[in-house]
């Protein structure tokens, strides 16, 4: 078998001559081990876009999923607004509703120790340890509840009193 390799670096074609056996062995693995070479070299590329492919999805579905939490963290601070403008309305109608029951008062010269607007509303049970530090919405917004009812039925029993003199 004859093998010519043509090129420019010398100017003249080279022939190589394959007549033995060990030759021919040699010549064959050459060539297997250069498609060996190229398999090799495929899988390997052919995994490498694989994981690729996977960390570009995977960076998709962090990114989808980073703009998920950021409407969520959105929403939540659209309803923290919301709350704390509640709350501050309550608050304001507790503290007119106090001037009010204090003003009756004045004007019906009672005993302001019966009626005390100022002071908080009793609470009855235990007391509960404060478990954080962060503020309980709940826990205010049943606060504020419960110093309307309070307010509310003092007026009503000064309305009572008014009203009998």
């Amino acid at each position: 078998m004859n093998i010519i390799l043509v090129g420019k670096l010398r100017g003249k074609p080279v022939r190589c001559q394959i007549g033995a056996g060990w030759q021919m062995l040699a010549c064959s693995a050459s060539v297997l081990g250069i498609a060996v070479i190229i398999a090799v070299a495929g899988y390997w590329f052919g995994i490498t876009q694989g994981k690729i492919a996977q960390l570009t999805e995977l960076e998709e579905e962090i990114s989808a999923q980073k703009s998920l939490i950021q409407v969520a963290r959105n929403e939540a601070q659209s309803d923290l607004d919301a709350l704390a403008g509640r709350i501050g309305k309550m608050q304001a109608h507790v503290t007119r509703l106090n001037a009010l029951g204090d003003r009756l008062i004045k004007i019906s010269k009672l005993d302001a120790k019966e009626f005390n607007f100022n002071n908080e509303p009793a609470y009855g049970g235990p007391k509960a340890a404060s478990a954080g530090t962060g503020l309980d919405f709940s826990n205010v917004l049943e606060d504020l509840d419960s110093q309307l009812q309070s307010r509310n039925e003092q007026l009503s029993i000064l309305e009572d009193v008014i009203l009998s003199k």
